[in-house]
């Protein structure tokens, strides 16, 4: 290969790493001025501070009309949730209040493993969530109270037990309590058992992010998994085989 051809190589390479490092550059711009008009666009609807913590499709994008964040409430970082705004400025929608009482509704849960000694995160989802809801009044039990319809749905991670029996009752005991001290709501969960030097990564990374999927669950390859669900005051075993479910 002679000279005039290497230069010839180099000269282009270095033309491709200056377009990158300005589109990127350019990127990083509307990144920042996208997070700024969301939060701003947010604490004005819900008088509260905000912090986008990462952005999805952006409107710079071909064929998008908005963009999506994902946004953090400053005062308590669990509540993480989507924000879309659209090429006027205008947010378009937000689960921000499903998320607020979704988070105290995980928080509760919390407190009655807690109360069994077993530790354990709790991701929750509810429907439905009435929308003229203030997040500053927004009490979880006056919703479960002016809402009967509504219903819990949480994915639950525990911390490595060697305590089959002190699993199972755990597990039921704390929905038993949840939907009888609440109204009873209807609740059910999917709990995952990850060992214990993987716990605490995989309940990080499920707080950062949106509704985790099954698969995110089984990256932590589980020592088992269950469904229970409380029914008509009872409590209803996907498999009657629970036990073995936790303990392969």
């Amino acid at each position: 290969m002679n000279i005039k051809h290497k230069m010839k190589q180099i000269g282009g390479l270095v033309i491709v790493m200056a377009a990158l490092m300005s589109f990127t550059s350019c990127l990083n711009a509307l990144n920042k001025t996208n997070a700024g008009d969301i939060e701003k666009l947010l604490q004005e609807k819900y008088g509260a501070e905000f912090q986008v913590i990462s952005i999805g499709n952006r409107l710079a994008s071909p064929g998008m009309d908005t963009v999506t964040a994902y946004c953090r409430l400053k005062s308590d970082s669990r509540v993480v949730f989507e924000a879309q705004m659209n090429v006027s400025n205008q947010l378009v929608t937000d689960n921000f209040v499903k998320r607020v009482v979704e988070v105290q509704a995980e928080k509760k849960l919390e407190e009655y493993f807690s109360r069994e000694g077993i530790q354990a995160a709790v991701y929750a989802t509810v429907f439905p969530v009435p929308e003229d809801v203030d997040y500053r009044n927004a009490d979880y039990y006056q919703i479960l109270k002016d809402t009967p319809e509504v219903s819990f749905t949480f994915k639950t991670v525990v911390s490595e037990s060697k305590n089959d029996n002190k699993l199972y009752n755990a597990i039921t005991n704390a929905l038993t309590n949840y939907y009888q001290l609440n109204n009873s709501i209807k609740c059910g969960t999917t709990a995952w058992n990850i060992s214990a030097d993987q716990y605490d990564e995989c309940v990080e990374k499920m707080r950062k992010g949106s509704y985790p999927p099954k698969t995110f669950f089984e990256k932590y390859s589980p020592i088992g998994t269950a469904t229970v669900a409380i029914v008509d005051g009872k409590v209803n075993l996907e498999s009657s085989d629970f036990r073995q479910m936790f303990y392969k």
